[in-house]
């Protein structure tokens, strides 16, 4: 009996510390709300060709529930080693810091340009438990 009671205290533990693993979204998963728990880690990857003078660009609200983990990392797409002008993505690491929503607005634009649209944008809604 001591033992069941111990196991259930464990999973018990285990459940309210909540999943820790990292999630991953890309474009396709645009306009979705994504959930995490406290501490958890979220990796946004979208397509990118900085060649084209395009990049992404984020202002995350200084009151969200996620905090970023450093500059956007360019990776080139394998394929593409040593090609001029080839495409890749760029990768947006965060962290859940506590409850709380905030929804992630991307628009891919040259930032020397103020006045035209942007090229795409992608929105993520995040609601930290």
């Amino acid at each position: 009996m001591k033992r069941a009671l111990g196991v259930a205290a464990l999973l018990c533990l285990a459940a309210c510390r909540g999943n820790t693993e990292p999630v991953a979204v890309t474009a396709a998963d645009a306009g979705s709300t994504v959930m995490l728990h406290a501490g958890q880690r979220l990796r946004v990857e979208l397509d990118s060709n900085p060649t084209t003078g395009y990049r992404w660009q984020l202002a995350l609200p200084a009151d969200a529930p996620l905090r970023s983990e450093g500059d956007a990392e360019y990776r080139p797409d394998p394929h593409a080693a040593g090609l001029v002008g080839a495409g890749g993505h760029e990768i947006w690491s965060f962290r859940a810091e506590r409850t709380g929503n905030v929804t992630l607005h991307f628009e891919y634009r040259r930032p020397f340009e103020s006045g035209p649209p942007p090229g795409r944008s992608a929105d993520f809604r995040v609601s930290v438990r």
